[in-house]
């Protein structure tokens, strides 16, 4: 199998610079494509991106949902494949966010249905992020964001402790 130059850096981009991680998505490529094969960069980035986007969502579903084995054992996996945390702070803080926004919508009165219609998303999405939002407390999110918060903060420099543990301290407070 063969990549030419510009599909190396997005398979780099994404899943991380840590050789056993791009060895196992090389591995995968081959098996998916076949041997002798070469590779777009618009091939590459449509496998890998869908199955690290599903691991992605999956942590953060569970983190929403405050499974808090469930989360721990996501982002554990997700940094092993070198998963980077500029890339899920962000992410997992814009899922809390949403959630609050909805969940304060539906304890205004506002209806399901008036908030389906402003989601930006497939129906399934919304239909899932209304019913996380229902089960969600408006409290809870809150705290959520200022714990994500701090968690940006410490992932750019401002702790002393590593980020993974700045981290997991975040999920276990926000899964609690």
């Amino acid at each position: 199998m063969e990549l030419d130059g510009e599909a190396a850096q997005v398979l780099i981009r994404l899943v991380g610079e840590r050789q056993q991680r791009i060895l196992r998505e090389l591995e995968k490529l081959a098996l998916e494509h076949g041997a002798g094969t070469r590779l777009s960069a618009d091939e590459v980035q449509d496998a890998v991106a869908q199955a690290s986007e599903k691991q992605v969502w999956g942590f953060i579903d569970a983190l929403v949902a405050r499974d808090q084995r469930a989360a721990t054992a996501a982002f554990l996996q997700l940094r092993a494949q070198g998963e980077s945390m500029p890339r899920l702070v962000p992410l997992m803080a814009r899922r809390v966010r949403e959630l609050l926004g909805i969940s304060l919508r539906l304890e205004a009165g506002e209806a399901p249905q008036d908030i389906k219609k402003t989601f930006k998303g497939s129906p399934w999405a919304a239909d899932k992020r209304l019913a996380e939002a229902r089960k969600a407390d408006p409290q809870a999110l809150r705290r959520a964001i200022e714990a994500l918060a701090d968690l940006e903060l410490a992932t750019r420099g401002g702790s002393e402790l590593a980020e993974d543990t700045v981290a997991l301290r975040a999920i276990d407070q926000i899964a609690a």
